[in-house]
Order: C-alpha cells, then sequence, then structure tokens
C-alpha cells in the first residue's frame, strides 16, 4: 500500500515503524495494564505535501494531501466541513470579544470521533480485513459501527458499563457485534480489548488512542479551524479524556506553520472533570516524565466521555500543553450545568437555528471557558476556539440534561 506520509516513528526511540505493523513496536515502561500508549509520530513531505492558502473545502478528504491516501480511497459518510459559529452574546457575557464554537457534532455520526474513524476503516478494508474492533465509551463505538457497516465489514465493540441508553441504542448496527464489559474506566476496557485481539487475528485493531490512522483524521480539525478564521486562533478548549483530541488538534496546527501557512501555535487547553483528569493534575504538578499520572478513583459525572483515570496519550498531551503555554483547567458537574445553561439562554438564536446544542461530555468546554476568562493573561480580544466534541441528539429529552 502506498501512502502520502514520508514516515512514522516512535517518539521514545526515534525507530522508523512499519504503519501496517505499529502494533508490533512497544516500550514496556510505556505500557499500561499491559497496554501501549500512543507513541507514534507521523511526517510528510512537506516540501512536497502542500496545501493551497484560501482553500475552500467541504470535508475533511479535500486536505488529503496531508492525509496517509488520496479520498479516492475513502471510507466516507461525509465527515469533516463542520461549521464554525461566533458565539457573540456568550463571550460577552464572559468578557471576551471573539468566542467561537467549532460545531462537530454536525459529523455525520454526531462525533469528532468520525474523522479518525474513516481514516481507520478506510485503512483496515485496504488491508482486506472484514472485521474491525475497539473499545469504547460511546462515540468511538457509535462511529466505528456505522463506518464499519458501510464498508461492508463487522465491528466487535467493548463497552464501558456505565454507557448511556441514549448511546447504546445508536450502535443496534446490522453488523455490529457488542461485547458489555464489568467495568468502567477506559484503561479497564483496553486491557480487557486487548486481551481478546490475542487469539483474534482477523480483526483490525482500530484503537484510537495508539493507531496512527486515527490521530491523521482528528488533526484535519486545526486545518478547518485555520481557513475559517484565516489565521489561527490565540487559544484552543477541547474536552479531554485520554486526550488524543487534543494533541492531534496541536499536531495539526504544527504542520500548518511547518508549511509556512500559519505564524502562531495556539495556547492548548486540556479540559477535564475534576478527581477525573489525570492529565490536568499531572500537568498542574509538573509531573511531565510519567507514562501516565492516574486517579484511580474518580467520581462518577454527566460527562461520561471524558471520565479517567489514566492517560494513553499522556506524554503527546502533555507536550502539546508545555510547547503551546497551554493549561489544564477541570470543572465539576455543577459548573458545567450551570455554564450550559448559561450558554443556552444567551444564545438562543444560535441553538435554534443551527441547532448547536450539546452533549454533557461537550458541555464542559462552557465551564472551562468561564475559569479561563478570570484567568490573568488571557486577552479579552483574543480568538478563542471551543471544540463542540458531540452533538446532542444522543442524550435523552434534548437540552433538559442539564436540568436532570
Amino acid at each position: 500500500m502506498k501512502f502520502n506520509f514520508k514516515l512514522v516513528k516512535c517518539d521514545f526511540c526515534n525507530r522508523k515503524i512499519d504503519p501496517l505493523k505499529w502494533e508490533l513496536h512497544k516500550h514496556k515502561d510505556r505500557m499500561i495494564n499491559g497496554v501501549s500508549q500512543g507513541i507514534f509520530s507521523t511526517s510528510y513531505d512537506y516540501k512536497k505535501n502542500k496545501l493551497k492558502p484560501n482553500m475552500k473545502f467541504n470535508s475533511m478528504w479535500d486536505f488529503c494531501e496531508l492525509l496517509p491516501f488520496d479520498k479516492k480511497f475513502a471510507i466516507t459518510l461525509g465527515e469533516g466541513g463542520t461549521p464554525l459559529y461566533k458565539a457573540k452574546k456568550f463571550g460577552k457575557l464572559l468578557g471576551l470579544k471573539n468566542v467561537y464554537i467549532k460545531d462537530e457534532g454536525k459529523n455525520p455520526i454526531k462525533s469528532f470521533k468520525d474523522r479518525g474513524i474513516s481514516v481507520v476503516v478506510t485503512v483496515a478494508k485496504l488491508l482486506g480485513f472484514k472485521k474491525i474492533g475497539i473499545p469504547s465509551c460511546g462515540n468511538a463505538g457509535i462511529s466505528l459501527s456505522f463506518y464499519a457497516s458501510k464498508a461492508g465489514m463487522e465491528s466487535i465493540i467493548f463497552l464501558s458499563r456505565n454507557i448511556s441508553k441514549n448511546k447504546l441504542k445508536l450502535l443496534n448496527n446490522e453488523g455490529t457485534k457488542i461485547i458489555s464489559s464489568d467495568v468502567n474506566y477506559p484503561k479497564f476496557i483496553y486491557q480487557k480489548f486487548f486481551n481478546f485481539l490475542k487469539s483474534k487475528k482477523d480483526i483490525y485493531n482500530a484503537f484510537a488512542q495508539v493507531n496512527p490512522f486515527y490521530h491523521q483524521g482528528i488533526k484535519t480539525i486545526a486545518y478547518e479551524i485555520f481557513y475559517q478564521l484565516n489565521k489561527a486562533p490565540e487559544w484552543i478548549l477541547a474536552p479531554c479524556a485520554d486526550g488524543a483530541i487534543l494533541s492531534a488538534i496541536w499536531t495539526g496546527f504544527k504542520e500548518l506553520e511547518k508549511l509556512g501557512l500559519s505564524k502562531n501555535i495556539p495556547h492548548m487547553i486540556c479540559v477535564q472533570i475534576t478527581d477525573g483528569d489525570p492529565i490536568n493534575q499531572g500537568f498542574n504538578k509538573k509531573l511531565f516524565q510519567l507514562k501516565s499520572y492516574e486517579t484511580p478513583n474518580p467520581p462518577d459525572s454527566i460527562a461520561e466521555g471524558i471520565i479517567a483515570t489514566c492517560s494513553f496519550n499522556y506524554s503527546k498531551v502533555i507536550k502539546a500543553l508545555k510547547e503551546s503555554k497551554g493549561k489544564g483547567i477541570s470543572v465539576s458537574d455543577v459548573e458545567v450545568k450551570e455554564a450550559y445553561i448559561e450558554y443556552l439562554s444567551t444564545e438562543k438564536k444560535l441553538v435554534s437555528e443551527q441547532n448547536a446544542e450539546f452533549e454533557p461530555t461537550t458541555a464542559t468546554i462552557f465551564a472551562a471557558l468561564k475559569k479561563l476568562s478570570k484567568m490573568n493573561g488571557v486577552d479579552k480580544n483574543s480568538d478563542i476556539v471551543v471544540i463542540g466534541t458531540g452533538g446532542w441528539p444522543k442524550i435523552k429529552n434534548g437540552r433538559n440534561w442539564c436540568s436532570l
């Protein structure tokens, strides 16, 4: 298979890795519960693979010069090309002039994960696999079930115990095999999934936190924001569990800088739930060399998608936060509900006309933005983009989840 990228390498030993055999490369000191962390980086020939200034796009595959392969091979449902709204009234409430929402809920299966899953399923299909598997707390599994169905493949999805009934309903696709887990938190689900794969060589591993192809789809969020604003913003806020979304967006902006298109890299902000926030606790305590900080007893939370005990992308996210001079902001369920209600009440026109409503995990961005607005060193005129990772249709009673 011929790829567009130049190479895939290991972040820790700098060895060049065969992208089709990435699972074989491991570091014992970079494993959690026997599962490898995200340790791979992909680079392109930035003199050959270029993006045009002021280019127009309709989907993420319009950026295929910096994706693993040409869009003619893509298993696609039309992912990417999501809108960027200016939240003037909510921003004004916080004393901020330029607040934008990147609405990833407008992807085909209502989540930013559609981008990465599209790339991963395409690779699996091109390699001749008929089955593909993933461990998931919800959105990644939902996305995989639809994309695998599009590719004519069977999907095997390991689910956490605390997945909402509304998300579970969306997994009832023909060709989807659901394996329910008796555990809640990612590291335990991942362990069960990897143990299952050891004897299943006919199943392609779509594990989003480690598979290097997944990140290639997610980074296109950065490209789109750049072209929608005609520049890079000063701040990006993203809800994070393992933090793959943050490290991937940061990678996208780094590539725009290498291409000579962007003059700056945004300050990246990792948004997590208080006491279920291993990245933020580790970063704020300057514990940069760990394979991951751990929060062994996280609380139950309405933001089910980002509750974490550890991070399988810890080193990548820490690097992005350090190099971008970013921040880790953690929020409580009470703060999330209060901020989301304020967003709904101030942005009634935007919510009504654009259906710009979000699930609880995504709504953490509004609470984090409130905290950011009160911090020293934040220019009130800065361009600030919050990533709306998932849309509201998955949530029972729609917008009323915030009053439950």
